[in-house]
């Protein structure tokens, strides 16, 4: 056998190696879970979440909330009109880092099973879209309205600036539907701006 014959033969082998290797390591990476990758496209993708508890601020990168009361009710009382549903009342206190001049809080969301609801429209002044800067908190509510048979079990609420920036973040908070009432009226009052701590 010659050495050119050879020689072609060698760059045969390791060319067909490095086809193997590329689509054995392109199998692996899509059969494996998302949870289990480190570095996994989800992590880039999607914003990291930050807890929050009721009653202590929780801070992410551009956003401090503190919620101060997570609500069931039966009615909304605006002090306007009065309206009937089946609704989630979440009453918080909302800030902004200092890492952008000004801060809109984009992202505002309740996910119940595999249901993901956005705040209502049928309500004016509350804080999911409004804008805050560092320094000047304000306090008002965020209102969803869920379909009734939805009102039991455990539910996530997600609140946060762009949901689209990478490697962002996101306040969640879990909340316990069966410890709600949804037989009552809650007063909703317009957001406004709140006292500075410190």
């Amino acid at each position: 056998m010659s050495s050119r014959t050879r020689s072609r033969g060698t760059r045969w082998a390791a060319w067909a190696g490095g086809v193997l290797l590329t689509a054995a390591a392109f199998a692996t990476w899509h059969l494996t879970p998302v949870s289990t990758l480190s570095y996994s496209v989800a992590a880039v993708r999607y914003p990291f979440d930050v807890h929050m508890a009721v009653g202590e601020p929780a801070r992410g990168r551009t956003v401090i909330a503190e919620v101060e009361q997570v609500a069931g009710a039966g009615e909304v009382d605006t002090g306007d009109e009065v309206l009937g549903g089946t609704w989630v009342v979440v009453d918080l206190v909302l800030d902004a880092t200092g890492a952008d001049p000004r801060t809109s809080l984009d992202l505002a969301e309740l996910v119940i099973g595999a249901a993901t609801y956005t705040p209502t429209e049928r309500l004016a002044g509350t804080l999911d879209g409004s804008t805050v800067a560092a320094g000047l908190p304000r306090r008002g509510s965020i209102v969803f309205e869920i379909p009734a048979d939805t009102a039991h079990g455990s539910a996530r609420l997600r609140i946060g600036d762009d949901p689209l920036v990478r490697l962002g973040d996101r306040l969640v908070l879990d909340i316990d539907l069966d410890e709600l009432d949804f037989d009552g009226t809650v007063v909703v009052e317009p957001a406004a701006y709140a006292e500075a701590a410190g």
